[in-house]
């Protein structure tokens, strides 16, 4: 499983973290401040995903990137990449 976390300072503090598990159930858990927001249980073939959400009203972008044999993992908030 791939854990990767963001601390993020928008209007006032926030962490957004992502568990991404790339081995045969392809789960996806993301969490704001240490509370669920989207979850994703399996996926046959995982190319991707894209969740977008609010950060003290601010537009956020989790992307998980597939690459050949692997993935990236990034953040879009306020139009910057974190």
């Amino acid at each position: 499983m791939t854990v990767r976390e963001w601390n993020v300072k928008l209007d006032t503090p926030h962490t957004v973290r992502v568990e991404h598990s790339s081995a045969i159930s392809e789960k996806v858990v993301v969490t704001l401040d240490g509370k669920e927001i989207y979850r994703r249980n399996g996926k046959f073939w995982d190319t991707g995903m894209e969740h977008r959400f609010l950060l003290d009203g601010k537009p956020c972008i989790l992307r998980i990137l597939y690459r050949t044999l692997s993935y990236d993992c990034e953040l879009w908030a306020d139009a910057r990449l974190e």
